[in-house]
């Protein structure tokens, strides 16, 4: 009897050993499958935070680009403008030329008759014979010939200057399609912008005052766009360490 008790008391015994155990290795696969649980739960968050500073990184550079490109259209505005001014200047400094040498000639007109007046021969105007008072041709006259190689000149730059003209009109209506889409193009950006412009609408501004407002966005951009990548490395690194806990 006593021996059986004994056997039955080494029973409970290894068999509360083997429970105890069984309730340790229990506790271990809980304890294992909560933290691979944890683990795969901060790789699923270190994943989306990475995804949305990706996604942050890919709009930033877009406004970015969208930026240095309405900057370029700026200056492509004020080139094509300045063309049509420097043509304009062309043409008008073409017709006052030509209005200068027509009066410089008929100015001279009678002292150039009078040059090849010869006594005793008629007038080729008046027919008389008789030349009491010439008229005074100045030192620095213009005569017939030099007046027909400059009227040929002229005709040729007056041709220049007439297709100078079509350019500057041709860029001058380009310079206005340019503002308006310009503007638009700003205003859109600006509207992305969200609270980080607060100043007015692009039409508003003159085309020095939308220059300062685009550049500052650039900077804010620049500076956005490296505070975004250096979070993507930090997140890039979490991310492989989330990973690396999680196989």
């Amino acid at each position: 009897l006593v021996a059986e008790e004994q056997r039955a008391a080494d029973v409970e015994h290894q068999t509360d050993l083997i429970m105890t155990d069984l309730e340790k290795r229990t506790a271990n696969v809980k304890e294992n499958i909560a933290k691979n649980e944890a683990d795969r739960a901060a790789l699923s968050q270190a994943e989306a935070d990475l995804l949305k500073t990706d996604h942050r990184i890919e709009l930033a550079e877009g406004l970015s680009a969208d930026c240095r490109q309405l900057l370029q259209n700026l200056e492509d505005a004020a080139a094509r403008q300045a063309e049509y001014v420097a043509a304009q200047a062309a043409l008008d400094s073409a017709e006052e030329e030509y209005g200068t040498m027509q009066r410089q000639l008929n100015a001279n007109r009678a002292g150039l008759l009078a040059k090849d007046l010869q006594k005793g021969k008629p007038c080729p105007v008046c027919g008389s014979t008789k030349h009491p008072k010439i008229a005074a041709l100045p030192k620095d006259h213009i005569t017939e010939k030099q007046l027909e190689e400059r009227e040929k000149a002229l005709t040729a730059r007056r041709r220049s200057t007439a297709a100078a003209s079509r350019t500057a009109g041709d860029a001058a209506a380009h310079a206005h399609e340019l503002r308006a889409a310009l503007q638009r193009d700003a205003d859109g950006f600006f509207a992305r912008r969200g609270d980080r412009y607060t100043g007015k609408p692009a039409a508003e501004l003159t085309p020095d005052e939308l220059k300062i407002a685009l550049t500052a966005q650039q900077t804010s951009l620049t500076e956005g766009l490296r505070g975004l990548q250096a979070d993507h490395l930090k997140l890039k690194q979490k991310t492989d360490r989330a990973r690396s806990l999680a196989k």
